[in-house]
């Protein structure tokens, strides 16, 4: 019996448990019978849950990261001969065509709708952005071709693709039941919102400190700042005092924050990259039994809505903002009932148990055609 096809993913920018590459994505292809390989910037190698990591040494800024540690990255994960590659970065489609030339199938991962994300980049000139925007969508359109399939986290970024490559498909960045347990919803939660990711101005930090002026809850915030001055800033802003920040957080406190809180925010801004997507964080909250507050972004509001899990304000006014908060953890009953409804909405809907079926099929199709 010939073994399951070789897989090696491989990313110069993702920490080794990212959660889509290696809680979701390279643990489903391990319980499906491949082997796996993951080669990632700055890790320690070893094996964990079957998967055998490599990580490759990496310093300087950030530039060098996209020249010199993209091409040590993809070196690494070539000298491993896997069958199958997938990558998720777009500094790495320089190389998909150099291993379809060697035989291999070659799935690129995309994440973020590149083109739509570059507009808020804080290390680019604005002047400069329409420029560098261009040449980002001209660059993956180009060298995507190459690619055996395209995976993307949206279907906005689906449709995008599908214009010009064969084979697209949708994996949702939905949670995995088996991370998120059932809540207890009989527990006494804390009189706490929490916002737990990347933290930047795009994502509403201003906004979401602004409102905590005056608030008379606590806010629980988790993640890393981008820019590191960023945080600074937030430390001189009154609301901040009614702040409890974590810093970059592990998956266990990750659960523990969301154990504590009674509702959770996501307050992105009204941007292309975001507002066609389905940030994680609004499922996690649902997932761990929490009401939901979010920007008033079409999409979300609809899911909210319709599943009666939460409410969509514009949290650029932040009095507003604040009220809605402030009314709901006045309500535990609501809070309990929406959490509830949150849950059971991820239970039969937005897990990733489909998404991994979409992503199995998608290495059954092309290990047969390989």
């Amino acid at each position: 019996m010939n073994p399951q096809p070789l897989v090696c993913h491989f990313s110069s920018v993702h920490p080794p448990g990212d959660t889509r590459i290696f809680v979701k994505e390279c643990r489903s292809l391990i319980n499906a019978g491949y082997r796996v390989h993951l080669v990632v910037a700055n890790a320690p190698s070893g094996e964990i849950d079957g998967v055998q990591i490599t990580g490759v040494p990496m310093a300087g800024g950030r530039i060098r990261r996209m020249v010199r540690g993209a091409r040590t990255v993809y070196e690494t994960a070539r000298a491993i001969d896997a069958d199958i590659y997938h990558f998720h970065d777009p500094e790495l489609l320089r190389f998909a065509r150099r291993l379809r030339l060697a035989g291999k199938v070659v799935i690129y991962d995309s994440h973020e709708d590149l083109p739509r994300q570059i507009a808020y980049k804080h290390y680019i000139p604005g002047w400069l952005k329409p420029v560098v925007a261009a040449c980002a969508e001209f660059f993956e359109n180009r060298w995507v071709r190459h690619c055996s399939a395209v995976v993307t986290a949206t279907a906005f970024i689906r449709d995008r693709f599908a214009r010009f490559h064969p084979r697209v498909v949708e994996v949702c960045n939905y949670p995995s039941l088996a991370e998120l347990p059932p809540p207890d919803l009989s527990i006494t939660r804390e009189h706490a919102a929490c916002y737990i990711g990347s933290i930047t101005v795009a994502r509403g930090i201003r906004e979401m400190v602004e409102m905590m002026d005056g608030a008379s809850f606590r806010l629980l915030l988790g993640g890393p700042f981008s820019p590191p001055s960023l945080l600074q800033e937030m430390k001189t802003r009154p609301g901040w005092k009614q702040v409890d920040y974590f810093g970059p957080v592990s998956r266990n406190q990750v659960l523990e924050i969301l154990r504590r809180s009674s509702v959770g925010l996501m307050t992105m801004q009204n941007q292309p990259n975001y507002t066609e997507g389905l940030p994680v964080k609004m499922f996690e909250y649902m997932a761990a039994g929490i009401p939901v507050v979010t920007n008033d972004v079409p999409l979300w509001k609809r899911i909210i809505e319709t599943n009666r899990c939460g409410v969509a304000v514009d949290t650029a006014d932040t009095a507003a903002f604040r009220m809605v908060v402030e009314q709901l953890l006045g309500d535990p009953g609501r809070c309990k009932t929406w959490g509830a409804n949150g849950r059971r909405a991820v239970e039969e809907q937005f897990n990733w148990s489909g998404e991994e079926t979409r992503l199995l099929n998608l290495y059954a199709e092309l290990s047969a055609h390989a």
